[in-house]
């Protein structure tokens, strides 16, 4: 059963104050959120190869040239870590790579030796990175909490415990590097983070708006869409917090 948000959190989540930095950590899955791994049968080698020669998703170049430049990132994902090597060393430079202030995989996952060696449900337990990681991109501590942490993932399920700090990507499925689908996600899910920058609370921010693609829309409406989020947040919490 997946776990489900604590009280604690839920209250947190519900008023627009929080963090009194804006310093923010940006977590990245891998596997059908920043890239496919085409596997026509699986198995141990067929992961790994397609692990080695992803299909990026579309934007995948900008994604990352922004998000290191503008947050501290993390890798959380549930592969193993020989292929989570070899998909940060197929879609990210040296520079990037170095500038990851951690990288977890399925080790880092709890799991027994009979779940680890399967595919099994897994979860992401942020209370575990805020336990563990208290350094930003330049070493210098910080307090990561659900105020100032941001997950890119595309499954609900494994982020279940932090809802209000996801932004939930759709899973991106393509079947060769010629055949790769129009995809606008990362364009939006740069916008959206533009706006989450400098706000206090994330998770707030997420509760009462969270991302969303409109369906048949074009990217310029899409964008259009995620700023008009933004204008009515801010509206929002000028009635929250009042100014003297």
């Amino acid at each position: 059963m997946a776990p489900e948000p604590s009280l604690t959190y839920l209250s947190q989540a519900s008023s627009c104050n929080g963090a009194t930095d804006n310093r923010k950590l940006v977590i990245l899955d891998l596997n059908g959120t920043l890239l496919c791994r085409a596997l026509a049968v699986r198995s141990e080698k067929s992961v790994y190869e397609a692990s080695r020669n992803p299909i990026p998703r579309p934007g995948l170049h900008n994604f990352l040239k922004y998000i290191f430049a503008n947050f501290s990132v993390m890798v959380f994902s549930s592969s193993k870590p020989h292929n989570v090597q070899a998909m940060l060393s197929a879609i990210m430079n040296e520079e990037q790579k170095k500038a990851l202030i951690a990288c977890w995989t399925r080790v880092d996952m709890k799991l027994t030796k009979h779940q680890f060696d399967r595919k099994v449900q897994t979860y992401k337990n942020l209370d575990t990175v805020w336990e563990k990681i208290h350094h930003d991109s330049t070493g210098k501590p910080v307090s990561w909490s659900q105020y100032n942490t941001i997950i890119v993932d595309d499954s609900k399920t494994k982020c279940a415990a932090h809802p209000y700090n996801h932004i939930a990507v759709s899973d991106f499925v393509a079947k060769s590097h010629s055949n790769i689908p129009k995809d606008i996600e990362l364009a939006c899910v740069i916008r959206y983070l533009k706006h989450l920058k400098s706000v206090p609370n994330v998770s707030y921010y997420i509760y009462k708006f969270p991302f969303k693609i409109l369906a048949d829309k074009s990217l310029e409406d899409n964008l259009k869409y995620l700023d008009e989020l933004d204008e009515n947040y801010k509206k929002e919490c000028q009635v929250d917090n009042p100014q003297p």
